[in-house]
């Protein structure tokens, strides 16, 4: 007998009825797709929900609006200047753990570059190793332009930039909560449409 695949295991096992095997085989597609590592037994509900992250996500970026609106120019101009002092310390931070990091990798090179393989079969192999090692190299070019951008930053555009980004979220934030009540509405429509084809 040949193997049978979870979908059929499950027919076999719960001795299901072809409605039951169908909602089972729903998992593959579209509407149950996120339920499709769920254990087989658990049930496809009769409304799909949209998620609360962007919900409460929206609610975060209104607090941060509001919370902004409420600073005084020099606040703004001091949260800015905190936010950049921050970041340099980070990507400071992150070039020293880089040089770390490659200071490990360049003495691994050299020691591959220096062994002999064994026979021809093996060269690959050294190669690959060399190529996993090299992959992993940070350059760091990024950090210190991370550092050069923050320092020649102009704060008080940085600020306009800011009551623009907080905006901004709300609204990826709002749009997206409507998307998620649409994905929603669909997924309970189509479960359903299949549960009606299926009587």
């Amino acid at each position: 007998m040949s193997g049978m695949t979870g979908y059929v295991n499950e027919m076999f096992e719960k001795n299901l009825d072809f409605e039951g095997f169908a909602l089972v085989c729903a998992r593959a597609f579209g509407a149950c797709i996120e339920m499709r590592d769920d254990p087989l037994d658990t049930t496809i509900p009769e409304e799909f929900k949209p998620s609360d992250y962007d919900t409460k996500e929206l609610e975060k970026a209104k607090e941060r609006l509001a919370k902004w609106e409420t600073l005084s120019p020099e606040e703004k101009k001091d949260e800015i200047k905190l936010g950049l002092k921050t970041r340099i310390a980070n990507y400071k931070r992150y070039i020293k753990e880089s040089e770390t990091k490659n200071k490990r990798l360049f003495e691994m090179i050299a020691k591959v570059d220096k062994w002999n393989p064994p026979s021809s079969e093996h060269v690959r192999f050294k190669e690959f190793m060399k190529e996993q090692l090299e992959l992993c190299v940070d350059n760091c070019k990024y950090y210190l332009e991370g550092i050069e951008q923050c320092q020649n930053t102009d704060i008080d555009e940085e600020v306009i930039n800011n009551l623009n980004d907080l905006k901004h979220d709300i609204e990826r934030y709002e749009k997206s909560i409507k998307e998620e009540i649409d994905i929603a509405s669909g997924k309970t429509n189509w479960v359903k449409q299949l549960r009606e084809a299926l009587k």
